[in-house]
């Protein structure tokens, strides 16, 4: 079973945020705040994962305490 320490892998999101941006330029108006929802969405789903991780490396740690 894979442990959250080995499953994660920092993202680097900067590229993808770019992009966005690059499209928000390009999109218009309604173009813009469509990729700009997008951006955030990209990046909450990133700040939740990290989130998700660290809550799951926590319990992991207090079951290896409970099972002794």
């Amino acid at each position: 079973m894979k442990t959250p320490e080995s499953s994660y892998l920092p993202l680097d999101l900067d590229e993808a945020l770019r992009v966005f941006d690059r499209l928000q330029l390009e999109g218009g108006d309604l173009g813009a705040r469509y990729w700009e929802k997008i951006a955030d969405l990209v990046k909450d789903a990133d700040s939740y994962r990290v989130r998700a991780l660290s809550a799951e490396m926590k319990l992991e740690r207090i079951r290896a305490l409970v099972s002794y």
